[in-house]
């Protein structure tokens, strides 16, 4: 995807996909998305809307990760980022399993408003949230480092 292409690449966790694709015999499938050339996803943007201090932009494509002859079945759609001035970001997903509820993946760090401004891009930290535990089959503690988010506005 290019570089300028308005959407979300991250990388996720390196160590977790490591784990999955050299260890694990895994594989990832993508659908409306694609893998970028240094390895990190990217998720076209949709949709954006601002509303006072908030900011929500919603991504398409779906990324399945699959490892252990299956039994790790991950799959990651419906990427929707909220960033709130005053509370930070989060990065949440539809988690298919349940229904098509929504739930919290990560928690950015914002050090500023987003500027939803054509052409900026913006790098945000990311950490594991309390309802994303159960993605990585509760692997890792919350507040665990996850890879840097960035949005191509």
């Amino acid at each position: 995807m290019p570089e300028t292409a308005p959407g979300l690449s991250w990388g996720i966790k390196t160590s977790f996909l490591k784990y999955v694709f050299e260890a694990a015999g895994g594989a990832h499938f993508a659908s409306g998305m694609s893998q970028t050339e240094d390895g990190r996803y990217f998720w076209p943007l949709t949709a954006t809307t601002v509303l006072g201090d908030t900011v929500v932009a919603e991504f398409s494509g779906s990324l399945r990760i699959i490892g252990h002859g299956g039994s790790l079945d991950l799959e990651l759609t419906g990427l929707r980022l909220t960033i709130t001035e005053a509370e930070g970001g989060t990065l949440s997903a539809i988690d298919l399993e349940a229904g098509g509820s929504r739930f919290v993946l990560a928690r950015l760090r914002t050090p500023h408003p987003a500027a939803v401004t054509p052409g900026i891009r913006e790098v945000f930290e990311t950490s594991l949230d309390e309802e994303g535990k159960f993605f990585f089959n509760d692997n890792y503690p919350v507040g665990t480092h996850l890879e840097p988010l960035t949005v191509q506005w």
